[in-house]
């Protein structure tokens, strides 16, 4: 009876978000194993051409060589300064609409073009990671995405 009551007085919105929250999540995940050379990399693609990824929670951005990106027809937002592991360098903010990797597909990361990057290689950082649990076992590292079906 009290539940009743209360209904009609919740904030519009309220009881859509308590059914959110108690359906069932779907996970999306993959497996990845540590390379001979101690790192972590995937293919996958970004706005459906295929790519290779470095994965580096170290990078706060998916970080994106100029030449790649520019052949990724992504957008070169405002220029800005950023200190990478090779020291400083020239980058633009851009925005990317889709990364998929395996079964794990996200919308609308933040990135960032960098002006001098050794490989064609994209460095997949914490824009990208925050957005999933995330946990290394062993020599895998174990990435998971859960939705609403």
């Amino acid at each position: 009876q009290a539940v009743e009551t209360a209904l009609p007085m919740m904030p519009k919105g309220l009881q859509e978000q308590i059914d959110a929250q108690n359906k069932p999540k779907i996970t999306r995940r993959i497996i990845l194993r540590l390379d001979p050379s101690g790192h972590f990399q995937s293919k996958g693609s970004i706005n459906g051409y295929p790519v290779e990824f470095l994965l580096d929670t170290g990078a706060s951005l998916v970080s994106i060589p100029k030449e790649l990106a520019q052949k990724l027809n992504l957008k070169f937002e405002d220029e800005e300064f950023m200190v990478t592991a090779s020291g400083r360098v020239t980058a633009y903010k851009t925005h990317i609409d889709e990364i998929k990797i395996g079964s794990i597909t996200l919308k609308n990361v933040r990135g960032a073009i960098l002006d001098q990057m050794g490989d064609y290689r994209i460095l997949l950082g914490m824009s990208f990671l925050e957005r999933l649990d995330f946990q290394k076992s062993g020599k895998q590292l174990i990435l998971e995405q859960k939705i609403l079906p």
